[in-house]
């Protein structure tokens, strides 16, 4: 029976691991798409295009 508590402990590890990862990514996500300006506020090129061509 030392091994079916051995499988249930590295389940229930891995499952906070991948809670603290979705939290992680999740504020990761929101910081990004605050840092990204909305359409129609972004800067114009010369050409229209990006790269200064």
């Amino acid at each position: 029976m030392m091994e079916s508590t051995d499988f249930t402990h590295s389940v229930s590890y891995q499952k906070e691991l991948i809670l603290k990862l979705q939290e992680l990514l999740k504020k990761e996500i929101e910081q990004t798409v605050r840092r990204i300006p909305p359409p129609g506020r972004r800067p114009r090129y010369a050409n229209g295009l990006p790269g200064g061509g």
